[in-house]
């Protein structure tokens, strides 16, 4: 387990266990859906509990109200949703170092619980809270695959560390294509590049025009060629 979630949770007990949370919560319960609380690991307990969604969520939602301005209160749900989290950490394990995962993961779902829109989705909260946060960490994957696909040498590792742990088994399978074309010296790296870029990490070709001062067309032709060279490879 990486060092940070020891801490995390150490710094939790440390912190619901204090006379700052009990007269915090204290002073909360004029919300109905905080009241009758005898601490902290309650109040996640509660959350935490299957079942009840919708009494989750009312519990959720008093919370990420006060999320923005309230430290306190993020660090409740942060604990609530830290099951989720792990998993999610255990996804991305492959990406990276174990202590760099973790703390992304975890400044992702602090980032998103400071801003849920709690008006505009009061139901499955948890779930939408955990569905941000992958696409927060998807979204940072794909730009730095990005930048190491146009900028690295296409090695192996690179090759099949571009799809990320929310690829899809087509997305696998072409990835491995490519791979092995290139290795083969059926496929140039440039098209490679192209291929990957615009059809792995869906970088709109129009973008990559205007950033290599390239016309979309010109593009679009060296992608079609780079994948002519693709399939005649995957047939042979």
């Amino acid at each position: 387990m990486p060092q940070l979630l020891d801490r995390l949770y150490d710094e939790w007990l440390h912190l619901a266990r204090s006379p700052r949370a009990a007269r915090t919560l204290a002073g909360w319960a004029s919300d109905p859906a905080l009241d009758g609380f005898s601490g902290l690991e309650e109040v996640v307990a509660e959350i935490q509990h299957r079942g009840r969604p919708a009494h989750s969520d009312r519990i959720l939602l008093a919370l990420l109200r006060r999320a923005a301005v309230d430290n306190l209160a993020a660090q409740i749900v942060l604990q609530a949703l830290m099951p989720g989290l792990k998993s999610l950490m255990s996804a991305y394990r492959l990406t990276g170092d174990p202590e760099e995962v973790a703390t992304a993961v975890v400044e992702a779902a602090f980032e998103r619980i400071r801003r849920y829109p709690c008006d505009r989705r009061p139901a499955r909260v948890a779930a939408n809270l955990l569905y941000d946060t992958r696409q927060v960490l998807w979204r940072t994957n794909r730009r730095e695959h990005r930048l190491r696909l146009a900028t690295e040498p296409l090695t192996d590792q690179l090759l099949t560390a571009t799809c990320g742990p929310q690829a899809q088994s087509a997305t696998d399978e072409l990835v491995d294509l490519v791979a092995e074309a290139v290795r083969r010296g059926r496929v140039r790296p440039c098209g490679a590049r192209l291929i990957l870029l615009t059809r792995v990490l869906d970088v709109p070709i129009e973008e990559l025009a205007h950033e290599s001062e390239t016309k979309a067309l010109t593009l679009r032709k060296r992608r079609l060629r780079a994948e002519a060279a693709l399939a005649a490879s995957s047939a042979a």
